[in-house]
């Protein structure tokens, strides 16, 4: 009856053909549970230590492998899946650096995900004060990382860190899971952690079915941290059905001058509940940024304080990809583009539609159905501006279709235009004999 002794002495057998016999004991050490550990599933007591114990037991297979690029060689092990029943278990910050172990995987049982009336059957609670991280995953020994049905939040204004830190690893990726504040009530959801998800020189993330509420960012793809001179902005990164809610300054951010490759959005939600953003996607320097499906919306009163988005920046900072199928709410403007875009079937009931600037921008069969005007022809400094417009939907609630605020020798283009399809009240304006509106 003591620990395993039992265990070790009753036989085990399913029925099934071809079976092997085996012991409870065995069977029973198929799967590596936290509470195996002894882990606290009450959250009184801090988890950390059995969980590290727990990554430690997966551990087999070491292999010398190449830290990063122009780092040094580590050990790292082939992992397997850590098991964490339903419970709350409290982690220290800056403690659990994934680093080591391959293929990692915590599997909770349940993640509320959008239901924020209840607590998640697992969640995992950052408690203490830090400005690092809640989880890390680390260079190529973080390669890998997944986790799935559970909450990774933390509940206290002193935690000012990126709730998950993913620094120079690739493949690290999260199914039905909620990352952010583990506030369940408008009172108790706070902002203070830098991101729910802050990316440095990272390929392959993927984030499935996952929910991203409450810190500076959502997706912060970092543009600070340096190592060895590297440029690389990043990869291959892909949200599929995911839902933001509440952030103090963007849902999706990327800045600087690393130049990331291959962005996409599948069916996402951007949806500020009891917080104002600026902006719920801005990125820049972005080759392959792909938006499909999905819609920005806002309460009955918080919306972003700029606009919904800014692909690309005035400043040069452009974006290749389109914007396809999504729409944009009221109590904001739909958004700023700049670069090789074309936007497609795309719904605007918005203060105001897009503002395009610079780069080479097309638009076909989007929907404008409220807006002060559609689409603002604003070609912006040195830039060159080329547009292939039209043919576009525009409803009664919309005061302009097109619009070109000023005349510029960098400006080209080309509106078709169905005149059939323009109910707006002052239908199109341009003051630039550079723009061909072809009927």
């Amino acid at each position: 009856s003591g620990g395993s002794a039992g265990a070790s002495l009753v036989g085990f057998n399913a029925g099934w053909a071809s079976e092997v016999g085996r012991t409870v004991n065995s069977k029973l050490s198929d799967s590596v549970s936290v509470l195996d550990f002894g882990a606290d599933p009450t959250g009184v007591s801090f988890s950390t230590t059995a969980i590290l114990e727990a990554i430690q037991s997966l551990r087999s297979n070491p292999v010398t492998i190449l830290d990063t690029i122009g780092g040094g060689n580590i050990t790292a092990y082939s992992s397997g899946t850590v098991l964490f029943p339903p419970g709350l278990y409290k982690i220290a910050p800056d403690t659990l650096q994934i680093c080591q172990d391959l293929g990692l995987t915590f599997k909770g049982s349940g993640s509320r995900r959008t239901n924020n009336a209840v607590q998640a059957a697992t969640t995992i609670l950052i408690s203490g004060t830090s400005s690092g991280y809640g989880i890390q995953c680390y260079r190529s020994g973080g390669r890998g990382f997944h986790m799935e049905d559970l909450d990774l939040v933390y509940a206290s204004s002193s935690f000012t860190g990126a709730v998950l830190d993913v620094y120079d690893c690739p493949g690290v990726t999260a199914t039905r899971c909620m990352i952010g504040t583990a506030g369940l009530t408008n009172a108790t959801r706070i902002q203070s952690a830098s991101g729910c998800v802050r990316a440095t020189y990272d390929e392959f993330l993927t984030f499935n079915d996952c929910v991203f509420d409450g810190a500076q960012y959502g997706f912060w793809s970092d543009d600070l941290r340096t190592f060895s001179g590297n440029t690389f902005g990043g990869s291959c990164t892909l949200f599929e059905s995911c839902v933001f809610y509440d952030f103090s300054y963007e849902h999706i951010w990327h800045a600087g001058n690393r130049t990331r490759t291959g962005l996409t959005l599948i069916n996402c939600a951007f949806n500020p509940i009891s917080i104002s953003p600026q902006r719920c996607v801005d990125v820049s320097n972005v080759i392959g940024f792909e938006w499909i499906g999905g819609i920005c919306t806002a309460s009955t009163t918080y919306a972003p304080s700029a606009e919904w988005c800014r692909v690309g920046s005035s400043s040069g900072g452009q974006v290749s990809g389109s914007i396809r199928s999504v729409s944009f709410s009221d109590l904001a403007s739909a958004g700023t583009l700049n670069g090789f875009l074309s936007l497609v079937s795309v719904n605007i009931y918005c203060t105001n539609g897009f503002t395009l600037q610079s780069g080479i921008i097309s638009s076909k069969g989007c929907e404008v159905s409220k807006a002060t005007t559609g689409f603002i022809i604003s070609q912006f400094g040195s830039n060159q501006l080329c547009l292939d417009l039209g043919p576009d939907l525009f409803k009664g609630a919309v005061t302009c279709s097109y619009v070109c605020a000023a005349e510029s020798s960098l400006l080209s283009g080309r509106i078709n235009y169905d005149s059939a399809s323009d109910n707006s009240s002052n239908k199109f304006g341009s003051v630039s004999q550079r723009i061909n509106i072809l009927n």
